[in-house]
Order: C-alpha cells, then structure tokens, then sequence
C-alpha cells in the first residue's frame, strides 16, 4: 500500500512540477519582447505554442490558465513585467484570453488528428496563433476601435506569425523525432 501511494505521489510531483514549468516556460517567453503601444511585440506566442504542441491536455491547460491567473493576481510574469488585472482588462488581455484558446484548440487537434508530421504541426501552430488574433484583436477595438485595432494589433503580427508558427512547428517535430530516435536506441 505504501509502494503504491509513493507512486501516486510521485507522479502527482511530477505533473505539478510540468505544470511549473510550463508557466515558467510562458512567462521567460513574454519577456523577450519589444514594448510597443497598444500591442507589444513578444515571443508569447512562442512559449504558448511549445506548451500546446509538447504538452498533454490537461497540463497545457493548467499551466496557461494558471499563468493568466497568477498575472491577474498581481504577479509580474506577463510581458514587460506587468500585472494585475489592469493588463488583463487593457488592451492586451483579449491576447492573453486568446492564449488559453489557443492552448485549448492545439492540444485538441493533436489529440484528435495525431501529430505524426511537421505540416501538421506547423498547421497546428498557424491555428493556434489565428487564436490569438481571433480574441485579442476584437478586444483591443473595444479599447481603439477596429480600425486600430487591425493596423497595430493585427496586421503588423501576420508575418512573424507564420515564421514563428513555421519555426515552432518544425522545431517540436525535430525535437520529438530525436526523441524517438534515443528511444528507439535504448
């Protein structure tokens, strides 16, 4: 009975410290920014998408919901450092919304359809990021208005968008194939 409560205990460990690093992963993400108004430019896509595409369901969930929770809790982990539920009620918070979207519609694609190739994945990583510009651009023009909201929070994304979803979907296909590989070897 001991052996068996160890092993629980053990694997209860280790899915919360996955979950740790997870909100790690996403916040060092966010800090690799360029501040620009109203939208900085930032790899929290980048953190968002490994999270999705490496992650299982559950996990991937708990960790970006659980970034966006510790954020509104005054927690400086979003980007720039900022904090609190003004960041989340500003102009960005449709973005950081969308981000749960994103981790909650990529994980459901993997699970559904596989991940067995790279155009898969990088097509993962477009939808995902198309995620986050179907929250968060609406959400900003409540704040600028549409027009704005396209100009600054939209169409300067759309090209690093796709090379980000083009290099995060490749390097996570890359990175899971030598990982079967070392698997296989052993």
């Amino acid at each position: 009975m001991k052996v068996a409560s160890n092993k629980i205990l053990s694997l209860f460990n280790y899915r919360v410290a996955r979950v740790a690093m997870g909100i790690c992963l996403v916040f060092l993400s966010a800090q690799a920014s360029i501040p620009l108004k109203p939208v900085p430019i930032s790899l929290y896509s980048v953190g968002v998408l490994i999270l999705a595409l490496c992650y299982k369901k559950n996990e991937a969930r708990q960790a970006m919901v659980g970034f966006v929770a510790i954020g509104a809790m005054g927690a400086p982990v979003f980007a720039n450092f900022g904090a609190g539920l003004p960041v989340l009620l500003g102009p960005t918070g449709g973005y950081l919304i969308g981000m749960i979207l994103c981790v909650y519609v990529v994980t459901a694609l993997r699970e559904k359809f596989g991940e067995d190739s790279w155009i898969k994945l990088i097509a993962y990583s477009a939808i995902g990021s198309a995620c986050l510009f179907i929250i968060g651009v609406p959400y900003l023009a409540m704040h600028i208005g549409f027009a704005k909201a396209t100009q600054f929070g939209l169409y300067p994304f759309i090209i690093p968008g796709i090379v980000k979803a083009f290099f995060t979907g490749s390097s996570i296909r890359l990175l899971k194939q030598v990982n079967n590989e070392k698997k296989d070897k052993v």
